[in-house]
């Protein structure tokens, strides 16, 4: 009875990719609707202004983008 809930090794290892591609999935979905998150943890960037975490925002929402700026801003 024990024998027959024995994983291979294939099956082992196929379980093994599923969950990482799982969690890359998942991560990757996160990051997707959180850009500012995303320059943050990846990036490095800590120190952006509330004005370019909803450009960045603004980019990611929309397919038509223009975004002015001047010197100063912020």
């Amino acid at each position: 009875m024990a024998e027959k809930n024995k994983l291979t090794d294939a099956q082992i290892e196929q379980d093994k990719t599923n969950s990482i591609m799982n969690t890359i999935a998942e991560r990757a979905g996160y990051y997707r609707h959180n850009l500012d998150k995303f320059c943050y943890d990846y990036l490095g960037i800590t120190n952006l202004k509330w004005f370019q975490k909803i450009l960045l925002w603004m980019m990611n929402e929309y397919d038509n983008f223009l975004g002015l700026a001047c010197r100063g801003l912020g």
